[in-house]
Parts: C-alpha cells; structure tokens; sequence
C-alpha cells in the first residue's frame, strides 16, 4: 500500500503544472534575473584597496628589505600591516580583513590571496614587483661596483618563480549566480512544506478521503506512502535544479556536490513533513494551505535567500539560512564539518513531528 500511494502521489505532483511553474520554472528565472540584476553586489572590483599584512622577519635579507619597503609603498588605498606569525596573516585573510599575506623566508616570497583573478591581484602583482626590481638594485649596488651595475642587478634580480601566489579559499567572496542559485534551490526544497499539506487536501479536493478512511489499511502507510511520493518529487527537482546551476550557471559543484546535496535533501524531508504534520494538527484548516507560501517567503527572506546583506546570525533562524550558510562553507572553505548542524536539525526536527503526528492520529482514534 505504501508503495501504491507512492506511485499516486508523484503521478499527481507531475500532472499539477503549479509544480512545474513554481519547483522548476520559477528558482531558474529568479536565478537568471537576481543573479543578473546584482552582480555588482557581488563584485570584488568597485573599489580597489589592499590591505596586505606580512611576517616580520627580520632574520633574513628580504624579510628586512620587504619591511622597509612596506614603510614607503603605503598609501590611501594600500596599506601594511605586520603580523606575528603565517596563521594568523592567513587567518585575516580568510577572514577577509586582509586581501594578501606575504610571507618571505629563505630569499623567497609568498602570497596568499583571496584575489587571484581580479583588479586587486594586478595591483598586488604590480606591488610585488616593485619591491622585487628594488630589492635587486639595492641587493645588487651593494655587492659589485657602480659600474657595472645593470649587469649585476639581472645576477641577483628575484626569480619569477619565487613569487608564489596561494588562494586562500572563502565563502564570502563568491558570484551572483552561486550566492543565487544555493539560495534558490534552498527555497525550493523549502517549498515542500505547501505539497506536504496539499497531500491529504487534495484527497478530500477528489472525494477519495471518505474512501481512505474506511480502507482496511493502516493511518501510518497512507502517511509514509503519501510522504514518500511527495519528497520524490522533490529529489527530482533537486536533481534538475542542481545541473541547471552547474551547465547553465556555471556554479561548479565538485566533487562535495554530494555532501551539499545532502543538505538540500534533509531541508526537503523536514519540508516535506512539516508540512503534512500541519496539515494534520488543524485537522485540514484550509487556513493553513493558504499560509504556506507566506512562511516558505518568511524563512527565504530571513535566511538570506533574496539579498546577500542578511545578517549570517540572523539566517541561522531559518531552515533555509542554515541550508545556505553550511553549502557555501562546504563548496568555498571545504568544511564537511558544516553539514553536521543542518542535517542533524532537520532530521531531528522531522523525528519529533513523527512522533507528534502518531501520537495525534492515535488520540483521534481512540
């Protein structure tokens, strides 16, 4: 029996063109148009400042020469800061109150950077070879004689291949039609909760409630079967929705695609179920069928799903938010580590509405 409602309720789903119009149709253009329309939002490019911070190192010759560089070369819009150690240079760079740390040890310079393909990083790199062509000049007077100066400067000019440029991976420093797209998507698996409790309405739309009610079949199949047919459509958007991101948007999913689909499938379960549960407590109010949209909008604008300036604190009050913040960790920093509170939240909370709806379904029979 569970598998017969499973079977009906995706048949259903699929020949409803709202699903279509609002589960696949509808995230695709929001992502087209919002990921358009605020690309500058998103753009590391309108107004160009470093903030480069360095490890003293004062034991070597090019720690000693950078840091005295660093002293001249600041101006309004590029500043340097020392720090005490690699990590926590790095660490403010991931943070993103820095854009470069510089590292220089055995008369070689490092550069992690959360900027390798913009403005910042033509900037940085114009920056670094200054202090290289000074470096050498100075390395270079100070060893040979005046005269022969330009041929000793391409002796002891830095290499190229000294300079080495690390991209220090963060998830706030992404595009429009990413931020978009996991956002959209998370809305859409939020959406699950108006199917959920449109699976016991549309039986009673049908006439076919009465005829449920006095089958010989117990309340829990006809709730795993209707649950099941419901998340299964779900997935099946969730699948489309992730490829049309992916070979349309070009949001690259990698290889921790898998893990960020996880995420978006717990958020359905949970969606799914809630629904359904709210169905069940107001006995089929059609009060809340119309609401469903209305929350499912509430939590998106909460959890960020709209406009990137959401406070990440106030997200965290909304499913939604928490699907959004733990994929951009998993898909920018590669935290797994960040699936761990979502899935966790949403199985767990779908668990207790199981229990509530049993415990319900069972005072309603007795």
């Amino acid at each position: 029996m569970i598998f017969h409602n499973l079977a009906k309720q995706i048949k259903l789903t699929l020949r409803d063109k709202n699903y279509f119009i609002f589960t696949l149709i509808f995230p695709v253009a929001l992502i087209f148009v919002l990921g358009n329309l605020l690309s500058g939002s998103f753009s590391q490019d309108a107004s160009v400042k470093l903030q480069i911070v360095y490890e003293q190192n004062g034991s070597s010759q090019l720690g000693q020469a950078f840091e005295q560089f660093a002293k001249a070369a600041g101006s309004k819009n590029v500043t340097f800061t020392a720090v005490k150690s690699e990590a926590a240079g790095k660490k403010k760079v991931r943070n993103g109150q820095a854009t470069a740390f510089v590292r220089t040890e055995n008369e070689e310079l490092s550069v992690a950077t959360n900027y390798p393909d913009s403005v910042e990083k033509v900037m940085l790199d114009s920056y670094i070879g200054a202090f290289s062509s000074e470096y050498s000049f100075i390395k270079g007077t100070a060893q040979i004689n005046p005269a022969q100066i330009e041929k000793a400067v391409q002796q002891v000019k830095l290499p190229k291949e000294a300079i080495v440029t690390e991209k220090v991976s963060d998830s706030s420093h992404i595009s429009s039609f990413e931020y978009y797209a996991i956002g959209m998507i998370s809305m859409t698996m939020m959406m699950g909760l108006a199917y959920g409790i449109n699976s016991y309405r549309s039986e009673k739309l049908r006439n076919t409630a009465v005829r449920l009610e006095t089958a010989p079949v117990r309340k829990t199949q006809i709730l795993f079967g209707n649950f099941l047919g419901e998340l299964a459509v779900q997935v099946l958007a969730l699948i489309i929705l992730m490829l049309v991101s992916q070979f349309i948007f070009g949001v690259q999913w990698g290889e921790y695609g898998i893990f960020i689909f996880a995420i978006f499938l717990s958020l359905g379960i949970f969606s799914v179920f809630l629904g359904m549960s709210l169905d069940i407590f107001s006995n089929g109010n059609s009060a809340i069928a119309g609401a469903s949209t209305i929350i499912v909008n509430i939590f998106a604008f909460i959890g960020g799903a709209y406009f990137p300036m959401i406070s990440p604190t106030v997200q965290k009050f909304s499913p939604i938010g928490w699907a959004n913040i733990s994929s951009r960790e998993i898909l920018y920093n590669h935290d797994l580590s960040a699936m761990i509170i979502p899935i966790t939240m949403n199985l767990g909370m779908t668990f207790i509405l199981l229990l509530l709806v049993l415990f319900v379904q069972k005072r309603r029979r007795a």
